[in-house]
């Protein structure tokens, strides 16, 4: 397979996946909020039931027959709803060596109204949380689905581009070369290869890292905390979301060194959200180090860089610090190139809060020799807003027009301050014009191989 072919296939797997986690964290957020509503709507429409529940409950948690008893007194003499104590509302039978269950009459003027019911209120919040359990199943299983679907493609275009390495030595029968089945075979072989290999995905990433001599952690290490979304996956599909034998086997210690077999493992917006960021920044570490090993060229790594930048105007911080850091290590790239990477990549940190080092690296950056919009992003990134102003005044609209500095994330600061409204006013009408984004990922010329 020709190197330029297996670059362009790859990348487009790697945006394709983006593509699939940006429908997937829509999905999510849409569905949280909808379940969100739903919990307020049930919460309020029986929150006597629920309330009544939560005073059955404590009458139950009673040892004896006479505290629960006692108890049950207590709960009577209780606000309920409105005026209404709990003794107006229903009677609770006192509990006997013959009657160990608690048995209550509600009165008959609110006997068939559903939401004053204990049970019923109980039954709508299990749902509620039965909903948000298969929410969370279905998120850690979508998220295993990408990157096994991502591992299976950029594991069959190893495979063939270096078939003995992968395959070793396989007999394909003479006659498929006659009557045309040789292609056929081969791909079955290969099919058969990574499904087994991939069954196994995380030694599979293992055999691919290995044979390639790939480090998929330079920059940053996430492969243990991507296992323990792995196995968390495991325990919602199987012991619904309580770690299990398996979990406590394979995740690293730092994560499981205060929970036990049958504990539940919380998964939270935060937890889903970090998961889905760590799942990312895996699927572009993959990415970047089988294709920077090839020593592409800039054009084709702008194609990464491109689709970051969506994510640097959407604030997803934590992906493109790690991103773009990596993109301005790599050697083969202009100067040009690797300062604009490096640029967002000082953005990137300082937005997330790491304003010291974000000075210190800006301060750092050498861009004498650069034309004037790298000069000001310089001067963005260290926050002196008045010098942005008059530079932006000398070289307006060629070093940045309208558009970019209302809408680039290098001016996400400057836009905060009172030279930003001057600015704006002295060019209204050009800060009236807006402008389509376009997908970079357009299609991408291929020889044939």
């Amino acid at each position: 397979m020709k190197k330029t072919n297996f670059v362009n296939r790859h990348i487009s797997i790697f945006l394709n996946a983006l593509k699939d986690i940006d429908a997937l964290k829509v999905f999510y957020n849409r569905t949280v909020k909808s379940i969100t509503e739903y919990k307020l709507r049930i919460s309020q429409e029986y929150a006597d039931g629920i309330k009544l529940g939560e005073y059955f409950d404590e009458i139950l948690e009673e040892k004896t027959i006479e505290t629960r008893n006692a108890k049950i007194d207590e709960v009577l003499e209780r606000a309920f709803f409105d005026d209404l104590k709990v003794k107006d509302f229903c009677l609770i039978e006192k509990f006997t060596e013959d009657s160990k269950n608690l048995i209550y009459a509600t009165a008959a003027k609110y006997r068939n109204d559903a939401k004053y019911s204990p049970t019923k209120a109980i039954q709508k919040m299990n749902n509620v949380e039965k909903n948000e359990h298969f929410l969370v199943c279905s998120i850690l299983s979508n998220i295993i689905i990408i990157f096994e679907s991502v591992l299976s493609e950029t594991y069959t275009q190893l495979i063939l581009e270096n078939p003995k390495e992968y395959l070793g030595e396989k007999n394909i029968s003479v006659a498929s070369f006659f009557n045309g089945t040789f292609k056929e075979e081969l791909n079955n072989i290969i099919d058969e290869k990574v499904s087994a290999d991939v069954y196994d995905s995380l030694k599979a990433l293992s055999i691919i890292a290995q044979q390639e001599s790939l480090t998929f952690e330079r920059y940053e290490k996430f492969i243990a905390e991507f296992k323990e979304i792995y196995f968390r996956r495991n325990s919602y599909v199987h012991t619904d979301g309580r770690a299990n034998k398996k979990y406590l086997a394979n995740v690293d210690k730092k994560f499981t060194s205060k929970v036990k077999e049958g504990d539940l493992l919380v998964c939270d917006e935060i937890y889903i959200e970090n998961a889905i960021n760590v799942l990312t920044k895996l699927l572009f570490s993959i990415t970047y180090e089988i294709i920077i090993k090839r020593a592409v060229s800039g054009k084709q790594i702008n194609r990464i860089a491109n689709s970051l930048f969506d994510r640097l105007k959407n604030k997803e911080y934590v992906i493109t610090s790690v991103a773009y850091y990596a993109l301005s290590q790599y050697k083969e790239l202009e100067f040009i190139d690797r300062t604009m990477y490096r640029i967002n990549y000082i953005n990137s940190i300082k937005q997330l809060g790491m304003k010291d080092k974000a000075k210190k690296e800006a301060k750092e950056l050498d861009v004498s020799i650069a034309t004037d919009d790298f000069k000001i992003a310089k001067e963005c990134l260290l926050d002196n807003n008045e010098t942005v102003f008059k530079m932006l005044n000398d070289s307006y609209p060629n070093s940045y027009n309208a558009v970019s500095i209302k809408d680039w994330p290098i001016f996400i600061n400057f836009r905060e301050s009172k030279y930003y409204e001057e600015f704006v006013n002295a060019h209204q009408e050009d800060f009236a014009v807006e402008e389509l984004g376009v997908d970079y990922d357009d299609d991408i010329e291929e020889t044939e191989d």
